[in-house]
């Protein structure tokens, strides 16, 4: 619920002793939820290790008790790739209303996470809806407002258009052995 952290080090297999100098956060397999990539080594050419990806483990039962939505957005007359768009997002929740703000950034300086927009909202009914995506544009100052939209679905966003597209958003096997 967002009020304490947990030290998943050991359980996430995170704690390697080795340097690493770039990190990715994404939802690379594509199932909500976001899994971790670490360019393991240094920056210099016999200064390397392997690179890890891990993937999120939550089993079947926690990642659907979670929803969330994903945002791609398409910048028109402000930057293409929406970088310094801002988002938010507007919940009713059985706690009351709840709002998460965000800024388009690749998030890192070294390291980059896409420009897509995973955005977790936390526990949804299943009928529940996203009470309102409201999209403020960097360079036009273009305001859009999408009301009631269904959590769990990847949709695009265009600077100065009145449609929410809905794409598809098709999962992916990240593992190669059994589990």
């Amino acid at each position: 619920d967002g009020r304490r952290f947990l030290d998943v080090t050991a359980a996430g297999g995170f704690g390697l002793l080795h340097k690493g100098d770039a990190v990715a956060i994404a939802d690379l397999d594509n199932d909500g939820d976001q899994d971790i990539y670490q360019r393991m080594g240094g920056h210099l050419l016999g200064d390397t290790y392997p690179s890890v990806l891990f993937e999120n483990p939550l089993n079947d039962s926690a990642s659907a008790a979670r929803a969330w939505v994903a945002l791609r957005l398409v910048g028109t007359r402000s930057n293409r790739s929406a970088i310094g768009t801002r988002l938010e997002i507007s919940l009713d929740t059985n706690a009351g209303r709840r709002e998460i703000h965000r800024t388009v950034t690749t998030g890192g300086s070294s390291g980059a996470s896409p420009l897509r927009q995973l955005i977790g909202l936390g526990p949804m009914d299943g009928g529940q809806a996203i009470r309102r995506i409201d999209v403020f544009w960097p360079a036009s100052g273009t305001r859009q407002t999408f009301d009631n939209v269904s959590p769990r679905r990847f949709y695009e966003i265009r600077e100065g258009s009145n449609e929410l597209i809905e794409l598809p958003l098709r999962g992916t096997r990240l593992r190669t052995g059994g589990g």
